[in-house]
């Protein structure tokens, strides 16, 4: 039993570290009512959707939009990529001809 603290010591002694430097983004922009408005509505989505898409309740974005509920650090990134890259949401929504 007294060999194994020496495995131990060996082995950490062969180990190498490696030191990477990871630079982060800023923090998102804030988001007001008119803003999450405004991104909605420019990816042609309506509340619900939106709701689907951000995977939140349609009751949250409309206190979003209404200005009684403020988005958290997540959903302030998730606004800046749909105004940077709109497409890859629209993507997400598949449409279909008007109902009848």
């Amino acid at each position: 039993m007294k060999t194994r603290p020496k495995m131990h010591a060996a082995r950490a002694a062969k180990r190498r570290l490696t030191v990477l430097t990871v630079t982060l983004p800023p923090a998102p922009p804030k988001a007001n009512a008119r803003r999450v408005q405004q991104v909605r509505q420019s990816l042609g989505m309506s509340q619900a959707v939106f709701a689907a898409v951000l995977n939140v309740s349609i009751k949250l974005v409309q206190g979003w939009e209404q200005g009684l509920r403020r988005c958290g650090q997540g959903e302030l990134r998730m606004l800046e990529l749909m105004e940077k890259h709109p497409a890859l949401f629209q993507n997400l929504v598949k449409t279909s001809g008007p109902r009848r």
